[in-house]
């Protein structure tokens, strides 16, 4: 299994474009191995905040290997403060490089991973067999947070949280390390005006032809 080399199907793009939503499906759909790279930096924030664990190099790709990521919803990463600190943190060279050993560790030995995140297609995996870049109006965007947050039972305004995907993007795209940026050959999705059923399909169809799947 370690001859193997891996194909990759990178998702980038920008906070809630539906991104990581279509992912997911992807991976359930085909049975393919599945990393969400944003949950790393949202651990290495839980590292900080909660363990006190000092940030290294060593530290960080140890306590990744060690994180058992189907337990990432029962835990606090969805709380405010983790997701500041992990954009935060997604800044500091350090930090990406440890998420880049981990990932590039994480997929050895698999057959097809699914990735999302902002620069898995550009930097982590160039190489991606597939790539595809989400993005949406940030008002719809807005509004999906939204909705997304008060199913969780948050209490916040509509006008909060299109301000935070403001500086969410504002700081995913002009960081100096990794920003967030469209590959250019990657196969854009607009999902301003499509329903996720629509834009699976459309994500599966262009999957299935590069891989030549029945």
């Amino acid at each position: 299994m370690t001859g193997i080399k891996p194909k990759i199907i990178a998702f980038d793009g920008t906070s809630a474009s539906g991104k990581g939503t279509i992912a997911k499906l992807v991976a359930k759909e085909c049975s393919f191995d599945y990393l969400d790279s944003g949950v790393i930096f949202r651990q290495i924030a839980f590292l900080k905040i909660f363990r006190g664990i000092p940030i290294s190099l060593e530290n960080i790709v140890k306590e990744c290997h060690e994180f058992d990521f189907s337990t990432v919803e029962t835990q606090c990463f969805l709380t405010d403060n983790i997701s500041d600190m992990a954009s935060k943190l997604a800044k500091n060279p350090l930090v990406r490089e440890a998420a880049k050993i981990f990932q590039k560790d994480y997929v050895k030995g698999k057959k097809v991973v699914v990735i999302d995140g902002r620069d898995i297609g550009t930097v982590i995996f160039p190489d991606a067999i597939i790539k595809f870049y989400f993005d949406a109006d940030i008002n719809v965007r807005a509004k999906r947070r939204f909705k997304q947050l008060h199913k969780e039972g948050k209490s916040t305004i509509l006008a909060h949280v299109l301000e935070s995907l403001k500086l969410r993007d504002l700081r995913d795209k002009t960081r100096s390390v990794a920003p967030l940026v469209r590959a250019v050959d990657s196969i854009s999705i607009d999902s301003t005006s499509c329903d996720i059923s629509e834009v699976l399909k459309k994500v599966l169809k262009n999957i299935n032809e590069k891989l030549n799947l029945k």
